[in-house]
């Protein structure tokens, strides 16, 4: 029996988008340059054949999912575990899985999905092949309550079976045919067609103007279209103003149905975009009619932090904690207690309060250093790039400078993940 078992567990395996993947792919440009060009001693040499290995390694690391746990392989993974990195996740550590959508060419969106414990996160993206059959099989095995907004629309809509229409013309078929319309309009909005999934999303909100879930869905399928033709074009804006405001009215009618899931989903919606106002609103909507929900508090409780109301914080984390408990969302928990107990200690110890601030205000130091000396680099590269043998005087200063830049961008970016370990731990 348990062999039969073991049998069905899913094995998927996918490539995790490396952080500063760009940067590698900037290195190996660098390193064609200086050997076409040879320029610099032995010692670069070293370095360089040291990040060429270290890259091509990074790139061979991959995550493992068995039905039960998510394992991640390769150099990379054993490099980060002499960090003090774990390289296993079971599904119960796991505290929050989001996704959000990246513009790539005319009218395309990229998914990148982040799976997040307390000491990791790591990221996927649907660049790669396998994908969508590895999120399929891993967001049906954890918690729903554990997936955000959009990872719960990738699970349910992206790439599903279409269901038979009913062409029986009664109340309960309607119902049907609206839904079937509704999940084709989102199904649609995935693939890109957008105009389709427009008409699509018009049928069924005329013949059920007032279905809450239908409306939050609209907006969200606005939100989307918006970010595939660019938030800052003419369309887009038009596009996200009529998100908000089909948003309000599921926040209206869900508010008349005394519907806290929807009412959560709407004030998650506006926090994604930092609408915090409308977000806190409908998320105390949702806590009145469910005192405990788990994810109506935690974004209640972000707020308040954001607005330096420790205690109303803290308050809004042992809910979510509660409520999280109820539904066998360990998770949840997890990230609820443990929050909380970091905003208490903020506001009952001072001296603690005083190294958080020294350490932040370190980190924000850090990361404008990390950017000055990436654009340094940057800058100068191409100035030496493009004098060539014209100015010896100047390639020789930008390549120091260069040097410089990315010894100072190395240091800044090692001090800040020490700095993260330390406070982590």
């Amino acid at each position: 029996m348990d062999d039969m078992l073991h049998a069905k567990r899913p094995h998927l395996v996918i490539r995790p988008k490396q952080p500063l993947s760009w940067l590698a792919a900037l290195g190996f440009v660098a390193l064609g340059v200086i050997a076409a060009n040879k320029i610099y001693g032995w010692g670069a040499w070293l370095f360089a054949l040291i990040y060429f290995l270290v890259g091509i390694a990074f790139l061979s690391d991959r995550i493992v999912f068995d039905g039960t746990t998510l394992k991640r392989r390769g150099f990379g993974a054993w490099f980060l575990s002499l960090a003090g990195q774990s390289s296993e996740l079971g599904l119960d550590e796991i505290e929050v899985v989001s996704s959000y959508a990246v513009r790539t060419g005319r009218d395309g969106v990229r998914y990148n999905t982040v799976i997040s414990s307390e000491h990791v996160s790591w990221h996927i993206s649907s660049s790669e092949a396998k994908y969508q059959r590895f999120i399929k099989a891993f967001f049906k095995a954890i918690n729903p309550h554990v997936l955000d907004p959009l990872s719960t629309e990738l699970l349910l809509y992206w790439r599903e079976a279409e269901p038979a229409f009913k062409s029986v013309y009664n109340e309960t078929a309607n119902a049907y045919n609206i839904e079937r319309w509704r999940r084709k309009a989102i199904r649609l909005s995935f693939d890109g067609h957008y105009e389709a999934a427009a008409s699509y999303f018009k049928i069924a909100h005329d013949s059920a103007p007032n279905d809450a879930q239908i409306a939050y869905d609209m907006g969200r399928f606005l939100r989307r279209r918006a970010i595939a033709v660019g938030v800052v074009s003419k369309q887009g804006e038009a596009d996200l103003l009529r998100a908000e405001t089909y948003f309000r009215m599921a926040g209206r009618l869900a508010r008349e149905k005394k519907n806290a899931r929807l009412l959560e989903k709407v004030g998650e919606a506006f926090y994604e975009f930092q609408q915090l106002e409308l977000a806190q609103k409908y998320f105390e909507l949702a806590t009145r009619i469910d005192p405990v929900r788990p994810r109506a508090n935690i974004g209640l409780a972000g707020i308040a932090l954001q607005n330096a109301q420790g205690a109303r914080a803290v308050y809004a984390y042992h809910q979510a904690a509660c409520g999280a408990d109820v539904i066998g969302a360990e998770g949840l928990v997890q990230l609820a207690n443990r929050k909380a107990e970091y905003c208490e200690r903020l506001m009952s110890d001072d001296e603690f309060l005083h190294t958080e601030a020294s350490w932040e205000a370190v980190l924000i130091h850090l990361k404008w250093a990390r950017r000055g000396a990436l654009t340094m680099f940057l800058v100068a590269w191409l100035l030496q790039l493009a004098t060539f043998e014209l100015a010896l005087s100047v390639r020789t200063f930008s390549r120091e400078i260069s040097a410089t830049a990315l010894i100072i961008w190395f240091c800044a970016l090692v001090a800040s993940h020490i700095i993260l370990a330390l406070r982590r731990s």
